[in-house]
């Protein structure tokens, strides 16, 4: 049953993330792309030199588990992606607060020549779709990275969805781990594409969380009951 109480925190939660992606995004041109970059911008803070692809896929090994992956790609004439910044709510579902332009062209072919590349495992904010963070995935795959975001499986419920994310998403990245080594062997879907002993684990608030503790991070349930005590 829908409470007025959960519809209230539902409009408040969508007002609130509204709120962030304007105030937090980075500034794009009018096309889409920024090329005026500052004279001292750091190395990272420019677009890199390889074009990028997207692709979305069932990992196989985790059913239902929806995976993004962003990668150097093959430059072609393809029509860029478009990121819709959205969160995942119950009854009503995906709700888009804006959507963004990109450079990514989905369906790419990998570009191999220069690879494998460094893995980066980017675990969105709770009840935050891999699409949401395109802008910062496909930056990072420019400079020869390739990233991969698991649509983790929950909706923005407070209620239930945050003690149970903070046991399922763990053990999804731990499934994502085991499907790298798995198609980064000869023959695999990212053979030759992704350096599996090169892996770096990223992630976005509740994100964080999931990184550090698939990394075995612990909570401190002591410290946390004497921190509220207090």
């Amino acid at each position: 049953m829908v409470t007025h109480k959960k519809l209230i925190v539902g409009l408040f939660v969508i007002l609130v993330t509204a709120a962030l992606y304007f105030g937090t995004r980075p500034q794009k041109c009018a096309d889409g792309i920024c090329t005026d970059y500052r004279a001292d911008a750091p190395t990272y803070g420019m677009l890199g030199v390889h074009p990028v692809g997207s692709r979305v896929q069932v990992m196989e090994e985790e059913p239902g588990l929806e995976i993004t992956i962003w990668y150097p790609a093959v430059s072609g004439g393809a029509e860029n992606a478009a990121y819709p910044y959205q969160i995942k709510l119950p009854v009503v579902g995906d709700v888009t607060i804006a959507t963004d332009a990109s450079y990514a062209i989905p369906g790419a072919a990998y570009d191999l020549a220069a690879g494998p590349y460094p893995l980066v495992i980017l675990s969105p904010g709770f009840a935050m779709r891999a699409s949401s963070y395109g802008w910062l995935a496909e930056h990072l795959a420019s400079h020869g990275f390739v990233v991969l975001a698991p649509e983790h499986d929950e909706q923005m419920n407070p209620e239930s969805g945050l003690w149970q994310g903070a046991i399922k998403r763990p053990q999804e990245l731990q499934a994502v781990f085991a499907y790298v080594d798995a198609q980064t062997q000869p023959g695999g879907a990212l053979a030759d594409l992704v350096d599996p002993e090169t892996v770096a684990v990223i992630g976005h608030s509740y994100g964080g969380y999931t990184a550090l503790a698939a990394a075995g991070a612990r909570l401190d349930a002591v410290g946390l009951t004497t921190h509220c005590a207090d």
